[in-house]
């Protein structure tokens, strides 16, 4: 069995890259997660998780250590939504995030989002646009998905792109840029989108 203590390496390079974590778990975690867990309550999984795994950091030198702690990211982020969402014990939809405020500072609270909040048809027809979305972009080719969903849902540079898809850089920018392209032809066939 590895020792216990923590790992100065793993340490470094988990402050190092926390920040970028920290926006892709913002981009990944549906909001009802959101609800219940703060982004820092995954990051600090992913710390603890990152940490057992030392030979999975120790081993593959080629594969960059961000992509390794994106892997663990999203792994613990669908391990929270199956353990708090999947849960029959609660509806976390109808949780409320208080964080201890008194009655009238909730009463604020709600006077803010009750401004702020969009009106039941703007909200559903943003919800028809993402469901009609997600449905274009799963009908497109893997490949295609594949460098949409880095490149917007993961924030990844060209570069990035690239090495995960283990291409030449300027092969990544082209298969980019032609998914984009099919995304939008696609795209053009619903009124929703067009401009």
């Amino acid at each position: 069995m590895k020792d216990a203590s923590t790992s100065p390496f793993i340490t470094t390079a988990f402050l190092e890259n926390k920040e970028r974590l920290k926006c892709l778990a913002v981009r990944r975690m549906q909001p009802q997660l959101a609800n219940i867990l703060s982004v820092d309550d995954i990051l600090q999984e992913v710390f603890i998780a990152a940490q057992r795994r030392r030979f999975f950091f120790e081993s593959r030198a080629d594969v960059p250590v961000y992509f390794k702690f994106r892997l663990i990211l999203l792994q613990v982020i669908a391990e929270s939504e199956r353990r708090h969402l999947g849960a029959q014990k609660r509806d976390v939809g109808k949780e409320l995030r208080i964080d201890g405020a008194t009655p009238d500072e909730f009463s604020a609270h709600i006077e803010t989002l009750a401004v702020d909040a969009p009106s039941p048809a703007t909200q559903l027809a943003d919800d028809e646009r993402r469901a009609l979305l997600r449905h274009v972009i799963g009908e497109l080719a893997p490949n295609d998905r594949k460098i949409l969903t880095l490149r917007h849902f993961d924030g990844l540079s060209n570069q990035e792109c690239a090495s995960v898809l283990s291409i030449d850089p300027k092969a990544a920018s082209i298969r980019y840029a032609r998914a984009l392209v099919r995304l939008r032809e696609r795209l053009a066939d619903y009124s929703e989108f067009k401009a």
